[in-house]
């Protein structure tokens, strides 16, 4: 919402898909393997998916019943009636989503559509949010995509299926001018008729019981079978498509992830080439990556944006999906280039700057994820696993940040966390080596040593490292410098990952 609110523009994208949280209570994480037992030991959480009601969101739900200017305001009031007893926490959650649907809408070309991924959780209520914001009369689908898979459900049905909303910025109707229209293709998105069908069309014509009221352009048979094997638009419930999990090809262990082929056809369906595309909750760039379009040539490629929370996800959009797509000089915005930049968010936001300095490390081929929980964290901002376990069973690392100058007391209570926890690891970040006396460095040196099961190497317990290493600063650093630790987990997906020490990602000048 800040990055949104930050753009001096309106009515310049075209399609918005989002897929934020759902408010559907869970813990979002991947199975991580030991390498030395292959054997899952335990979840990598990469971000939790509930909501509770504070401060923060009290605050939210009171300016907005009293915006007139806003149009879920009036929804909002009706729904804090029955919901801020009974279920709070959604109340948190719809007023989250309240806020971001405005401006999305204000960002949205005449033109435009949105389509809101979500799930039995919270469809209904978002659905009502949506048309507060939207407007009724600018429905346009209710989605459904059908899936199937291995079930537990004892007590229900097994849940299969997600919900897509979709919405367009302007009402539709026979007479509306062309300028007006929601834009949508159908010819770029048709799928085709079953061979039985097709086949019992031929068999009806032929024998001249009845004349097909599905294939227009008069009874010539000849064009009425050429309609029949260009196929149809899908109707609103989609089962031709199946979830990412099972493709073996896209799969990145992204919790949330979903398929290229459900973006490609939401894209080809709702914006032409050029047009510009937008996700809010990117993730691992599965919506940049389909709008990048690399099958169909870059005379049909869209212009993309993309925002997400975590570093790790957006160096996952940027190295393992876009240049994979032959995207080239991908420009980054948000992230510190220089010490300057990460001095100016530690100033200006605490908790983000802990979450990008932890996340940062990533670039150094160590895998750690920020905690998502950054108030009463029990000393701990980001954590990761060895590949390896080391000779006493640890495979858990994990930091601690602190954006100022580091203290006496914060490193011993640092190095109880790691013993407390049973870390293998834990790395203290700071912003810049100042401050770190010989001192702190005997505390964290008297927390040991430790190797990994078969390895000769040793490697400190408790280690130090301050974000200024990974900036170059020729002469005197000519490259960066991370933390020495044996080899780590992808955080996304279990998969071992590669210590390439990886050059910052400068923006580019094009």
């Amino acid at each position: 919402l800040d990055i949104m609110k930050r753009w001096e523009v309106s009515e310049q994208v075209d399609l918005i898909y989002l897929d934020p949280p759902f408010n559907s209570n869970r813990n979002y994480g991947v199975p991580y393997k030991s390498a030395a037992d292959k054997k899952e030991t335990g979840p990598q959480n990469v971000f939790k998916d509930m909501w509770t009601w504070d401060d923060e969101a009290q605050e939210r739900t009171d300016r907005i019943c009293r915006a007139a200017a806003h149009p879920a305001r009036k929804t909002i009031q009706g729904l804090r009636v029955f919901l801020e007893e009974t279920d709070a926490g959604m109340l948190a959650y719809l007023t989250y989503m309240a806020d971001r649907l405005w401006k999305m809408k204000d960002l949205l070309t005449l033109r435009g559509s949105v389509y809101l991924h979500c799930d039995p959780s919270a469809n209904y209520y978002l659905r009502a949010i949506m048309d507060a914001v939207f407007g009724a009369r600018n429905f346009r689908n209710e989605i459904v995509w059908c899936y199937t898979g291995p079930s537990s459900a004892k007590r229900w049905f097994p849940r299969k299926h997600d919900t897509i909303l979709c919405y367009g910025k302007t009402p539709q109707t026979t007479k509306s001018p062309k300028r007006l229209q929601t834009k949508f293709n159908p010819q770029a998105v048709r799928i085709p008729y079953s061979e039985d069908y097709v086949k019992r069309f031929a068999k009806q014509y032929n024998e001249g019981k009845e004349k097909s009221k599905i294939f227009a352009g008069g009874h010539d048979t000849e064009r009425n079978q050429e309609l029949a094997k260009q196929g149809k638009t899908p109707e609103d419930w989609w089962t031709d498509i199946s979830p990412v999990g099972r493709i073996k090809s896209e799969y990145l262990g992204y919790p949330t992830q979903k398929p290229l082929k459900l973006l490609e056809r939401i894209i080809q369906a709702s914006s032409n080439p050029g047009d510009l595309v937008f996700d809010p909750f990117c993730g691992c760039g599965t919506t940049l990556a389909a709008a990048a379009d690399p099958k169909l040539g870059k005379s049909h490629a869209r212009r993309w944006v993309g925002i997400d929370v975590s570093v790790f996800a957006v160096v996952t959009v940027v190295k393992e999906r876009l240049e994979n797509c032959g995207v080239k000089n991908v420009r980054i915005e948000g992230i510190p280039r220089d010490q300057a930049g990460a001095e100016l968010l530690a100033k200006e936001d605490p908790f983000k700057f802990e979450a990008w300095a932890v996340e940062s490390l990533n670039f150094g081929g160590i895998g750690m994820l920020s905690n998502k929980i950054q108030r009463c964290d029990g000393g701990v901002d980001g954590a990761g696993h060895l590949l390896y376990k080391t000779t006493e069973g640890k495979d858990l690392v994990i930091a601690q940040v602190t954006a100022g100058k580091p203290s006496v007391d914060k490193v011993k209570a640092f190095a109880q966390t790691i013993k407390t926890k049973k870390a293998a690891a834990g790395i203290f970040i700071t912003l810049s080596g100042d401050g770190w006396t010989s001192g702190m460095q005997s505390i964290a040196s008297k927390c040991g040593k430790f190797k990994i099961k078969g390895g000769y190497k040793e490697y400190s317990v408790m280690q130090h490292w301050a974000v200024k290493e990974q900036f170059e600063n020729p002469p005197t650093q000519p490259k960066p410098s991370w933390p020495e630790l044996p080899p780590m987990v992808n955080p996304l997906n279990g998969q071992p990952l590669p210590q390439t020490n990886l050059k910052f990602p400068q923006q580019s000048e094009e």
